[in-house]
């Protein structure tokens, strides 16, 4: 029944909670630590600024104060932010592109030529 995660941390890496309650529709009020821009932007979400008590209640204020239609369209660019960048199938093409590029780049640097490529 939530409709808003807050998660004011001081350190985050990549933060699977934040992904986790995007998924099951929930905006997020975050600090802007880590990898935390990467997932929530002013479209799904706020960002606060780390180890500032003004903007914690300042975000929290904005969303207790949110309209109704305003966190509606936050939930739905969570869901759809998730849905898009954060399943297996993005994961996997993202993998083996990097793999690929990797490949690449190690071919060249250590043999000066470029790698044949089946595709």
């Amino acid at each position: 029944k939530a409709e808003v995660l807050l998660v004011p941390s001081l350190s985050e890496g990549f933060p699977t909670i934040i992904i986790e309650a995007m998924a099951r529709g929930l905006c997020i009020a975050a600090t802007d630590v880590g990898a935390v821009s990467f997932v929530v932007n002013d479209k799904n979400g706020w960002l606060m600024i780390p180890g500032s008590v003004d903007s914690l209640v300042e975000t929290m204020n904005l969303a207790i104060a949110a309209p109704k239609h305003e966190l509606e369209k936050k939930q739905s660019s969570a869901i759809a932010k998730v849905t898009d960048e954060f399943n297996w199938d993005s994961a996997g093409k993202s993998l083996i592109s990097q793999l690929e590029k990797a490949a690449y780049d190690y071919r060249q640097r250590f043999t000066g030529k470029k790698p044949e490529t089946g595709r």
